[in-house]
């Protein structure tokens, strides 16, 4: 059985929500659960078919496991069940397989997963663990995610795998969000 929060070689985390709650730092509860940001997005998620969510960034620099973080903490707050986040951002090719197996033994448990990982520009491992999740979010930073690079990282995850995109200020990541 798991505690309250277990972290493997993969960078693999599930916490419960009673760990949730007792973080160090209630402001991210505050901010992400109580924000109607935050939760229009996790609502408008909820009437797509998940039980893996890969979180995708347009443009390199655009750190997802802080979006991904903010997720977890809405559908806890929303489902008041676990819900497992995978930082897969630094996975190398030889380990691919490896963590999409582990992803799909907490989905087989009755979990649903969200993913932070980098973006198509920074690691190639993200192409094939995107594709192998259940959908993906793409996540576009007001500033600073070019037209192009989206276009691109639709392209090379495969258009018909993302569910829709998030919007996000440049620098800001958890201050403001958009769904679509």
């Amino acid at each position: 059985m798991l505690g309250p929060a277990v972290k493997n070689r993969f960078g693999f985390k599930v916490m419960r929500q009673d760990q949730a709650l007792a973080r160090s730092e209630p402001r991210h509860l505050r901010e992400y659960w109580n924000d109607p940001s935050w939760q229009k997005i996790w609502l408008a998620l909820q009437g797509k078919d998940w039980r893996s969510l890969a979180i995708v960034p347009g443009n390199r620099g655009l750190s997802t496991l802080e979006l991904a973080q903010a997720l977890v903490d809405v559908g806890w707050q929303h489902r008041g069940l676990p819900i497992g986040l995978a930082d897969l951002r630094n996975v190398t090719l030889p380990y691919i397989d490896a963590v999409i197996d582990e992803v799909r033994a907490h989905i087989y448990s009755g979990e649903r997963v969200l993913i932070a990982l980098r973006s198509v520009f920074e690691n190639p491992a993200t192409v094939p663990i995107a594709q192998a999740a259940d959908g993906a979010l793409l996540c576009i930073s007001l500033g600073a995610t070019k037209i192009s690079r989206a276009e691109e990282t639709l392209e090379q995850v495969g258009r018909g795998r993302f569910l829709g995109s998030i919007i996000v200020r440049s620098g800001a990541h958890a201050g403001y969000a958009e769904a679509s």
